[in-house]
């Protein structure tokens, strides 16, 4: 899909002042959207593996790459002893109108340590395409100290993965979600924060009528995009 969009602007991130030493990896959106410099990872899951409330399966690139239909509020990621975690900012930034190619950080507020398999995020949208998931990449994802600990940095680009569900019953301006997550059980202390780039490859989807997307020209906000962790939705408002 990005391969239509030569025109889109390109996706801004703090990785490239912040991941000491690692700005190769964080770097933006190239023009048509083939390639990000840095390492991308290609992925599918098994079907509705997420989105319907299973963990997703450790191997990033496993063989099917179906939907599922989900009512929207199952799911979470790895198991998680823990009461839900609280204090997790969601930000957002998409500078093409065109197609789906986001950058969401998380960053935590609060003092909960949950490790990063246990959560999800979900990008609620009206998918006019029957979009695969094969064709959602993760040109950088990683994950930064809040506190400058070693190590500061962790890119966790291979270990993640992406599904998408129908939403049963569709709401307004939601009919199915993209749901994403690390199979990465690294901690995400207080002030840690991680960050995913993902956009589209060979397919374009409007994004302009989704729930979750917000126009803007730098990062903010969006009460529109949900964590969850188990069942509970964690940041955010579902449609």
């Amino acid at each position: 899909m990005l391969a239509a969009c030569a025109e889109g602007e390109p996706i801004d991130s703090d990785f490239n002042a912040v991941a000491k030493g690692h700005a190769g990896h964080g770097g933006s959106l190239a023009a048509g959207g083939s390639s990000m410099e840095g390492a991308g990872t290609d992925v599918t899951s098994s079907a509705g593996s997420a989105g319907a409330g299973g963990s997703s399966d450790s191997n990033p690139t496993s063989d099917a790459g179906s939907t599922s239909s989900d009512s929207g509020m199952a799911g979470g990621g790895a198991v998680f002893d823990g009461p839900p975690s609280t204090g997790i900012r969601v930000e957002y930034l998409s500078q093409q109108s065109n197609n789906i190619a986001i950058t969401i950080k998380l960053t935590n507020d609060g003092t909960d340590m949950p490790p990063l398999s246990s959560l999800k995020v979900r990008y609620f949208m009206v998918d006019e395409i029957g979009l695969d998931p094969a064709a959602v990449k993760f040109y950088f994802t990683g994950w930064n100290s809040g506190t400058n600990a070693q190590p500061s940095f962790k890119d966790l680009t291979s270990t993640c993965s992406a599904t998408v569900a129908k939403l049963m019953p569709a709401k307004p301006m939601a009919d199915s979600y993209l749901e994403m997550g690390t199979s990465d059980g690294q901690l995400l202390s207080s002030k840690d924060t991680v960050e995913f780039q993902i956009g589209l490859q060979g397919v374009q989807e409007d994004p302009t009528n989704d729930y979750s997307y917000q126009a803007g020209t730098a990062r903010a906000v969006n009460p529109h995009v949900v964590v969850l962790q188990g069942g509970n939705a964690i940041a955010g408002t579902p449609p």
